[in-house]
């Protein structure tokens, strides 16, 4: 098996059908460790496992304690000193998706710096640039990558939701998630390394965002309501107009 970051940087960009849908199998293992009150803190590229590049072929996310610090995935608020959260597990998962369906990070830079400069004074290009997705799939992202987490989608659940709404693949919701790792038993290790440790977290901060800014319960095309587990509100939700099923997938670059 091998990081879907070094399957991208020897082979280019996914099509846009595998991209996504490991996304909403990374999402889904993601989704199983907020349940649990726990952030991963370390998801990127670099520690997605796949067999193949096809999002239906054995994948895991790797241990968080393998996982590199890698700034350019870490959420503008975890830049300004708030460390990992929930809602940094996502930005970090729509900057994965990015990688994935483009071939190039949203936010990139040599130093935490110059992300934090990134992140400051421009936006990611659009899609359409790298001539990839739609412009619902654009929305999507836009909403995950939003830079003011009052504005942002910040639940996994949520952007799996979106992601599965978009996917043409009628069984997408059944995929199953990346397989674990020991994450699990790492939450009982005595390892307190503060920025690759899992670590317990409080959502309420997150919560308290979404709730200030008015954000409504989301309603995606062909996806169901948030699960009842996960209490905090949703954030707003995509534009209709997921392709048709059997639509062509998105080439790689050669």
């Amino acid at each position: 098996m091998e990081t879907l970051a070094v399957r991208v940087q020897r082979d280019g960009p996914l099509n846009e059908l595998d991209a996504v849908g490991w996304a909403i199998r990374l999402s889904k293992r993601v989704e199983e460790l907020h349940k649990l009150g726990v952030a991963h803190g370390g998801i990127s590229a670099a520690c997605v496992l796949t067999e193949s590049g096809s999002f239906k072929t054995s994948g895991m996310l790797s241990d968080v304690r393998q996982a590199s610090i890698m700034p350019a995935y870490h959420s503008p608020e975890r830049h300004a000193g708030r460390g990992i959260s929930p809602a940094d597990d996502s930005w970090a998962i729509g900057v994965t998706l990015y990688l994935l369906l483009t071939g190039s990070l949203p936010f990139a830079g040599e130093t935490a710096g110059d992300i934090r400069k990134q992140l400051a004074t421009t936006t990611p290009a659009p899609l359409a640039v790298f001539d990839v997705g739609d412009d619902a799939l654009q929305q999507v992202l836009n909403q995950f990558l939003a830079l003011a987490i009052s504005k942002r989608v910040v639940r996994a659940a949520t952007l799996r939701e979106a992601l599965e709404a978009w996917h043409p693949d009628p069984n997408i919701k059944a995929i199953l998630p990346l397989d674990e790792s020991d994450e699990e038993s790492f939450m009982d290790d005595d390892d307190d390394d503060d920025e690759a440790a899992t670590v317990m977290r409080d959502f309420s901060e997150v919560q308290a965002a979404m709730a200030a800014a008015g954000m409504p319960t989301p309603g995606f095309p062909g996806a169901g309501p948030p699960a009842a587990a996960t209490p905090s509100p949703a954030a707003g939700s995509p534009a209709a107009g997921s392709p048709a099923a059997g639509s062509p997938a998105a080439g790689s670059p050669a």
